[in-house]
């Protein structure tokens, strides 16, 4: 456990979550104006997270000292790439403010590694050729025999476009002349993933699960592949409610689970679901999809309430690492290859439906994609496919020459 002064303003809430507070990192009158008076802290390592607590107490101790001399009341923004992430992270107005808990960690991931390389750099000084060198830098393996790490690469060019892009909306120095330049650069993309699991794949990864005494697994997997739904709206979420008053329901040492498909999803034989991420219904008829009726069929009724997906061991719905984890040990067993993810079941189930010949149009609806063109991303074009479109190509060519 750090000291306050390794970590000022560090606080634990529930129990659970940590958070930093300008209150209990300076007793000065003018702190009690600063904004934001909280700031969620992300960071799982104890000395990463106390670093955060020391740029933000730093951060405070500018404020009140400008507050003092009559400053302005806004965060000062000193020209560096640094000072402009801070802004986007904490201002009031920030859109980093609307996004879930799970998108800030990745945000907070991508930032880290822009910040930390060439955070002192200043907005109005950078050309397009800095940008080229700092993505090729970026995507330098972490290892002289290891992969380029492109997504690497891309998650901190993605963070500077966000952050300039508020730069600009604040009218804050050099900001709009480094969009400008950012809209004419193009830098390599991580190539899309080609992995999905096949039905057959899906039949001995629930067949392992019973046999590992974990249904809640061969639920997930019967749902995921026969609805097509994503593993969150399947599993549900766990984020941070510094207000949860209660422990119980789906609430638990801080946090409030959400999202998750639920038995009261099931009416009249029919699976109704909001996404959580574009807020889509998706509809499906029970009795058409046999290995979600299969496993329904094995809960009791009396135990059809709440979650569809609890853990055996908590009682609880799963975590997502947790989920994983055990979803990795399943599917060895069953013979599944370590390059196929969980969360490519989805795209499983996308492919298999164009290799049963099935309508874009169609598949789009059953995937909830509002732009067709997502939907073809999922599909991995597998060899079916190709043979489909090869007889059909041959019967046209046949009738040309009758």
């Amino acid at each position: 456990m750090r000291t306050k002064g390794e970590a000022p303003g560090l606080m634990k809430v529930r129990g659970a979550e940590w958070w930093w507070s300008a209150a209990r990192a300076s007793k000065r009158p003018e702190a009690k104006t600063f904004r934001p008076r909280t700031v969620r802290l992300r960071q799982d390592d104890e000395a990463e997270r106390a670093a955060k607590c020391r740029e933000l107490t730093a951060e405070l101790a500018s404020w009140c000292e400008s507050e003092a001399r009559g400053g302005a009341r806004l965060l000062r923004f000193d020209g560096t790439i640094r000072s402009l992430n801070r802004i986007y992270e904490t201002h009031p107005d920030s859109p980093r403010r609307t996004v879930s808990f799970a998108t800030g960690r990745v945000y907070d991931v991508e930032a880290k590694v822009l910040v930390d390389a060439v955070g002192d750099r200043r907005i109005d000084r950078i050309t397009g050729a800095d940008l080229r060198r700092w993505h090729t830098n970026f995507a330098k393996p972490a290892t002289p025999d290891g992969s380029p790490r492109i997504r690497r690469a891309q998650g901190a060019m993605k963070t500077l476009r966000r952050i300039v892009s508020w730069g600009v909306v604040m009218r804050l120095p050099g900001c709009r002349d480094l969009r400008e330049i950012l809209a004419e650069m193009r830098f390599t993309m991580p190539a899309p993933r080609e992995q999905a699991p096949s039905y057959s794949q899906v039949l001995a990864f629930i067949a392992a699960a019973h046999e590992a005494k974990r249904p809640s697994l061969a639920m997930a997997a019967a749902v995921m592949f026969d609805t097509s739904l994503r593993q969150t709206d399947v599993i549900g979420k766990w984020e941070p409610a510094p207000d949860a008053k209660v422990t119980g329901g789906h609430v638990y040492a801080g946090r409030r689970w959400s999202g998750g498909v639920l038995w009261q999803d099931i009416t009249g034989g029919r699976l109704s679901k909001k996404t959580t991420k574009t807020g889509a219904k998706a509809n499906f008829t029970v009795a058409d999809f046999p290995l979600v009726a299969a496993e329904i069929a094995r809960v009791p009724e009396e135990r059809r309430i709440g979650p569809m997906v609890i853990d055996e061991q908590t009682g609880r719905p799963y975590r997502h690492r947790w989920f994983a984890a055990l979803w990795r040990r399943i599917a060895r067993q069953a013979g599944i290859p370590d390059a196929i993810w969980s969360r490519d079941t989805r795209a499983g189930a996308i492919t298999e439906a164009f290799d049963a010949g099935a309508e874009l149009e169609h598949v789009r609806q059953m995937a909830t994609h509002s732009d067709p063109k997502v939907t073809g991303r999922y599909n991995r074009g597998s060899v079916e496919q190709t043979s489909t479109v090869a007889s059909l190509r041959r019967h046209h060519r046949a009738k040309g020459t009758e």
